[in-house]
């Protein structure tokens, strides 16, 4: 594992057990690497050379425990992930996923972490990513990309809960979709084969996905969790 590790990042025992195993590396050199820590600002170079080693990524955020000094005590901060993973489609670059701890998750600092980043950044449906492709904040050049396991997963939970058969459909319809994706149709094929592909199978899908959804919409309030699912997804 090729990791840079920026500074000491004062996280629980475990995790800076696990870091110390990492490879340091020039804190401006991202060429290679696979896994980065970052604790503290990047000089202006350094978030440039990520940026562009990422013309697109996936982002999520979760907690996690950081020590603070002084009082033998954890206290609850964030660690944003930033991941390109080229390996299920063909791609030509290495995977590299790059962490940064944050003490919050708020818009500004989702902001400051992509500022002047041009490229798709794909993420759930949290509302500090919601100005992605807004016309005049730091994220405008970014084009906003949601996860179908979110969207399909607030249909499964209403058929598991009410056996709504709306929910049913749609998940079926959600299947076939995942099925064009299948190893022995176009997973792990060059990026032109996987357009023309979905193109011509997965489009015509999508098409009459949103026809059902719009035809649903009326049959459920849109406070009810079905009527928020199809929500959901029809803003999408």
């Amino acid at each position: 594992m090729k990791c840079i590790v920026l500074a000491d990042l004062h996280l629980d025992l475990h995790l800076n057990q696990e870091m110390d195993s990492f490879d340091r590396v020039p804190a401006e050199d991202f060429e290679g690497i696979t896994h980065c820590i970052i604790a503290g600002d990047l000089s202006n170079k350094a978030h440039k050379q990520w940026k562009r080693c990422l013309p697109w990524l996936f982002m999520d955020e979760t907690t996690i425990p950081k020590l603070a000094p002084g009082t033998g005590k954890t206290r609850t901060s964030q660690m944003f992930a930033m991941l390109r993973d080229d390996r299920s489609f063909a791609g030509n670059l290495p995977p590299l996923v790059i962490y940064e701890t944050s003490d919050t998750r708020t818009q500004w600092k989702i902001h400051k972490l992509l500022y002047g980043f041009s490229g798709i950044v794909q993420t759930d449906a949290y509302a500090g990513y919601g100005t992605f492709g807004k016309p005049g904040t730091p994220v405008e050049n970014v084009i906003p990309v949601k996860c179908w396991a979110h969207a399909r997963r607030n249909f499964t939970d209403e058929y598991e809960f009410n056996k709504t058969p709306d929910a049913k459909e749609i998940i079926d319809i959600i299947a076939e979709l995942y099925d064009e994706e299948d190893v022995e149709k176009i997973r792990g094929k060059p990026p032109l084969i996987r357009q023309l592909h979905r193109e011509a199978f997965s489009r015509p899908i999508l098409d009459r996905l949103r026809q059902r959804l719009i035809a649903m919409s009326s049959n459920h309030l849109g406070k009810n969790k079905m009527g928020q699912a199809i929500r959901y997804l029809l803003l999408r």
